[in-house]
């Protein structure tokens, strides 16, 4: 796998990673198939070659925002209170099943749920028949604003929070790959769905988990969200996925002839490798910080790029096909 990746020609197959692209779209809508381990890309002969093995996580977000569309139409007329439940019980489902992708999204929806959910009538909100009717109005009323104005003991808030923090943080430091280490070992003890047979829908069921927990745990406390909140990690957020997508072709593009200009700038002539520059670390040190701050420079310049033409085009398009399936006739 090391060597299929420090063999990349990045501009040289451009069709394989569209063939690639396209394939994963078409087989990762499919819900129902669970065995499916769609992270492990590179483990697959067909991607040797391919432009960017990281764009594996666009057909997974399309299929993720699928789910999340269905559900949201689904329960569109539906109660806070039984949409809330029935958003827990879809989420766990997944998890059972392994699915760890769909898991992430639907729980990301019942924290926005959590959060946002207590607006029961929007704008442009379709009024039923049943809301006619002032007895079973204030019955569901009094039963909403109950459940939202639950508020735990403050001797509760002490002790949910730091747990489901640091639990986690726990959790998501979980091993990608190899041996679990023994302060895992409890979780396999856990009995789990019989697809969880791959060690690594495993280690993303957990982990997944455990970022549920933290975000629930920021959106729960405030002064875990200052931080979060200042311009230049707003900023950071908006173009993390981008910068995800591209960072893999801009490292194997530009490594070689960055480390060429810098050692030449520092010794004269061209990048000796690896074990010949260990000899002269001076001039090593200064090509190593200087390649590594120039490719994170257009990483940052192209995640801006990406963010504002193609993500912004995305977002125009998904608010267009909102306002078109929601907004009721005239």
């Amino acid at each position: 796998m090391m060597k299929r990746a420090w063999n990349l020609h990045p501009l040289e197959a451009p069709w394989s990673h569209i063939k690639f692209s396209l394939w994963q779209l078409v087989h990762l809508t499919t819900f129902v198939r669970y065995e499916l381990d769609i992270a492990n890309t590179l483990e697959r002969d067909d991607l040797e070659g391919v432009l960017n093995p990281q764009l594996w996580s666009i057909p997974v977000d399309f299929r993720g925002s699928l789910a999340v569309y269905f559900l949201l139409f689904v329960t569109g007329f539906w109660r806070p209170l039984p949409r809330r439940l029935f958003f827990t019980l879809v989420t766990f489902w997944w998890f059972f099943l392994g699915q760890w992708d769909l898991f992430a999204f639907t729980s990301g929806m019942c924290v926005a749920e959590h959060l946002y959910g207590n607006i029961e009538e929007t704008k442009g909100a379709i009024r039923l028949s049943s809301d006619s009717e002032p007895s079973d109005r204030s019955i569901r009323s009094a039963v909403n604003q109950g459940w939202n104005k639950i508020q735990p003991s403050t001797a509760f808030n002490y002790i949910w929070k730091p747990s489901a923090f640091i639990g986690g943080l726990f959790l998501m430091s979980l091993p990608d790959d190899g041996p679990l280490g023994a302060e895992y070992h409890f979780l396999l003890a856990i009995p789990t769905s019989p697809w969880w047979t791959v060690t690594e829908i495993f280690n993303r069921c957990w982990t997944g988990l455990g970022a549920t927990l933290v975000i629930i745990t920021i959106a729960n406390t405030k002064w875990l969200q200052c931080p979060l909140d200042s311009q230049l990690l707003q900023y950071m957020g908006r173009i993390s996925y981008p910068v995800y997508v591209i960072h893999f072709g801009v490292y194997f593009s530009f490594k070689w002839p960055l480390q060429n200009l810098f050692w030449y700038i520092a010794r004269g002539e061209g990048y000796p490798g690896s074990e010949a520059a260990c000899l002269n670390r001076g001039a090593l040190t200064f090509t190593w910080v200087g390649s590594l701050l120039t490719c994170i420079t257009i990483m940052i310049i192209l995640g801006d790029l990406f963010e504002k033409h193609v993500d912004g085009i995305a977002r125009y398009a998904g608010k267009w096909f909102d306002q078109q399936v929601t907004e009721q006739p005239k």
